[in-house]
């Protein structure tokens, strides 16, 4: 169980911080270029499943915690 929870975590860890990195890049190059429907539909894109994303993590990490480490 720890095992794949371990797994699952890494997953959405990583899922989330990509997610998170494309909605500032988008985000970013739409206020460089001065186009303020980018930053916008970047918004759209990207904020809800970095927040679903985020909020899986924290409840996995959260659940890792009552789990004994393995050695």
């Amino acid at each position: 169980m720890a095992k794949t929870l371990v797994l699952l975590f890494r997953i959405s860890l990583v899922s989330m911080l990509l997610s998170g990195s494309m909605l500032v890049m988008n985000q970013l190059l739409g206020i460089l270029l001065g186009n303020g429907d980018w930053v916008i539909l970047s918004s759209d894109l990207f904020a809800k499943p970095t927040f679903i994303l985020s909020a899986i993590t924290g409840l996995i990490g959260f659940a890792l915690s009552y789990l004994p480490r393995e050695m």
